[in-house]
């Protein structure tokens, strides 16, 4: 788990493999979803996001990806000009930190069709 802090904010960037989004026996209910995979195909990594404040949680939500499965280590988020970034697969999501909004989701095709 990667645990950052931000003004008076605790975000919690952790695995979540046995996520199902449409069981109602997940381990954390989410607030918001976000999700790079195309329809017909399974996610390969399931990165869950969590924001305290003063002890009680805030917001949450849960990062889908797939293209390879990745786990979360010291590099696989940070914040950065005032924005979360998490890596999820081969998938880069920017999130806002404090409403957990999508600013935007990049993935490795999309710096191969720019070359």
């Amino acid at each position: 788990m990667n645990t950052h802090s931000y003004q008076n904010l605790v975000i919690e960037v952790f695995d979540d493999p046995t996520f199902q989004a449409s069981s109602t026996d997940n381990k954390f209910n989410y607030s918001k979803h976000y999700s790079s995979v195309d329809q017909g195909h399974r996610p390969t990594s399931k990165d869950g996001v969590k924001i305290y404040q003063n002890g009680k949680e805030k917001n949450s939500c849960i990062i889908l990806g797939n293209g390879g499965d990745t786990g979360i280590y010291n590099n696989s988020s940070v914040i950065a000009a005032d924005q979360l970034l998490v890596c999820c697969a081969d998938n880069i999501f920017c999130l806002g930190p404090i409403k957990i909004n999508k600013i935007f989701i990049r993935n490795e095709l999309d710096n191969k069709k720019k070359q």
